[in-house]
């Protein structure tokens, strides 16, 4: 079986040792190839090729970042991708509950390819880029932009980064009282009915939860949040300091009590679906910044990226 590993040597997670062990279990295995990224994007053009080129898989060790930008280029392919926690927060794979230890990853990833555990997951698209698990307009994306203007610092600090930032954007960084999306969905396709409502200040879309995670505890946003099920919108209402910490709170705690918040827009199974603002303001896929816009458009791609990941667990 011919995989790849593509890798990108500048993420928080990767280091040469790592490397080849890595390197090393692949390679007793299968037939290995290995690529390199060097700039922003090469992922996605490194990972086309590779489908063309008849690779089966594609195991990524990088951030979120790199994933997002291989799912783009593996995305209506029959080349999978196998990823691998080597990023400093490690969402996507954090929430397919995968090992922390990425060699302890890699040898569970190597088991689930050897067996054939591949599923194809649905993804959600924004302005025409595809995410793995959400996307953020509004005040989330300005902590972001935030933290990649210290990216040197992110290996070191990590999680206490991500909230020193937050707390600067939310004093300085972003006009959360006037800045207002509006959500815009089509009800009735004969008659071209559209909803148009104002929300707040800042909206998640989500294809997985937890949202993110502080330290070991997940922010769980939305229990119906699945990579088999459509996208699902939280717009929140208000950023006051009083809110916004009910909704961490929230959040910390789980079992979807976030959504029961009234200060939260919450809409379940969205396919399509547009949000609009009077002014730009930043945007963000899989914790990636894309600059400021004032329009994005938002669908649902069922079944069109193989991933290799564990089986979910049933519930208790």
């Amino acid at each position: 079986m011919k995989v790849l590993l593509l890798v990108n040597p500048y993420a928080s997670g990767v280091n040469s040792k790592t490397n080849v062990r890595i390197r090393r279990a692949l390679r007793e295995k299968f037939d290995l190839a290995e690529k390199f990224t060097a700039e922003r994007g090469h992922a996605t053009e490194l990972a086309r090729a590779a489908a063309k080129e008849g690779i089966e898989v594609v195991f990524v060790l990088g951030g979120d970042g790199t994933l997002n930008e291989v799912a783009n280029g593996l995305y209506g392919t029959r080349t999978a991708m196998a990823p691998l926690p080597g990023g400093s927060t490690n969402v996507f794979t954090r929430s397919l509950k995968l090992p922390a230890n990425v060699v302890a990853a890699t040898k569970q990833l190597i088991d689930l390819l050897e067996n054939r555990q591949m599923t194809q997951i649905g993804l959600g698209c924004v302005n025409g880029r595809r995410f793995l698990f959400h996307t953020g307009v509004g005040f989330d994306a300005a902590v972001v932009k935030l933290v990649e203007r210290k990216s040197d610092l992110k290996r070191w600090l990590r999680h206490p980064l991500y909230v020193m930032k937050a707390t600067s954007a939310w004093f300085r960084h972003y006009d959360h009282k006037n800045n207002v999306l509006r959500i815009q969905v089509q009800e009735d396709v004969a008659d071209m009915q559209v909803e148009d409502t104002a929300v707040g200040p800042m909206c998640l879309i989500l294809n997985t939860n937890p949202y993110t995670y502080l330290g070991s505890r997940p922010l769980d946003i939305s229990p119906d949040a699945s990579l088999s099920r459509e996208l699902v919108f939280v717009g929140l209402k208000s950023l006051s300091a009083t809110s916004l910490l009910r909704l961490v709170r929230k959040a910390l705690r789980g079992k979807g009590k976030l959504t029961q918040d009234k200060a939260v827009d919450y809409r379940p199974d969205m396919t399509s679906f547009a949000l609009t603002s009077e002014t730009s303001i930043p945007w963000q896929v899989d914790g990636d910044y894309c600059g400021e816009a004032t329009h994005w458009v938002f669908s649902y791609e069922p079944r069109t990226l193989w991933l290799l990941k564990p089986q979910e667990q049933a519930a208790n």
